[in-house]
């Protein structure tokens, strides 16, 4: 699959992504890049610590402009090592991670975090679904498994709602 050059940036309280040049392929957010998406933090949602683990760079950097544009604090990590150091050094209120990475991805950063006295609700996102898999990892404790593309809107609501 192959995906458009996204761009992001903050207008007014809203999220604008540019396609740049999309010569037919997919956008990798499900969305209409043209539109402007509102991401104001709703009723005292803001101010949480999260922990977002992708080895997209790119779609990690669209991920971490959108959730801190609601207030929350984020640690962006581009791989699983680096996830669980982060984790081991600091307590997160959420973790979105990328199901399929390196060393482990996010079935080792959702054991790493279930471990943990206080564990965080850990939202999985993953480009190659698997209905088995997703359920196993939702049985296991998984808060979500979400299927990329996704809409930016939608799981930021799914963290939120995991975060409450």
């Amino acid at each position: 699959m192959t995906t458009a050059a996204v761009s992001a940036k903050e207008v007014s309280g809203t999220f604008e992504q540019d396609a740049g040049d999309s010569r037919g392929e997919t956008d990798p957010f499900g969305e209409d890049p043209s539109a402007p998406l509102d991401v104001t933090a709703k009723n005292g949602s803001s101010g949480k610590q999260i922990l977002l683990a992708e080895d997209e760079e790119e779609l990690c950097e669209i991920v971490r402009q959108v959730f801190s544009l609601r207030g929350h604090s984020i640690v962006s990590v581009n791989s699983t090592g680096q996830a669980l150091e982060a984790m081991r050094e600091q307590h997160f209120d959420a973790v979105v991670s990328d199901l399929l990475m390196p060393g482990g991805g996010g079935r080792a950063i959702l054991d790493a975090a279930l471990s943990l006295t206080d564990s965080p609700p850990v939202v999985l996102v993953t480009g190659r679904p698997d209905g088995a898999v997703m359920r196993e990892l939702l049985e296991h404790g998984a808060a979500a498994c979400i299927e990329k593309p996704f809409e930016l809107m939608r799981i930021v609501a799914i963290v939120e709602d995991a975060m409450q």
